[in-house]
């Protein structure tokens, strides 16, 4: 690909976490709930609410969750579709 065209045509997402609001708030305490009960996760997790990857990877999560619910299914081949969908 080369780095020029690699530079030229790849844009980050996740350099921005927004860290107030109800969306921020629900996130916040999901994750500290869950200190403690991880296995092999050691240390502070606030460090984790600034973390873009955190972030998004739960943002994921609710995604594939909504599809689940739209679609009625678990199954990914079921509910993959309902996460592009626009409705």
């Amino acid at each position: 690909m080369g780095a020029n065209a690699f530079s030229s045509n790849f844009h980050a997402d996740n350099l921005v976490v927004l860290s107030s609001g109800p969306a921020y708030q629900a996130f916040s305490k999901a994750l500290l709930s869950q200190q403690g009960k991880v296995p092999g996760a050691t240390g502070n997790f606030t460090t984790y609410l600034s973390a873009p990857g955190g972030v998004h990877l739960y943002d994921g999560m609710n995604l594939a969750a909504l599809a689940m619910l739209m679609s009625k299914s678990t199954n990914p081949s079921v509910y993959g579709p309902d996460i592009v969908q626009d409705r």
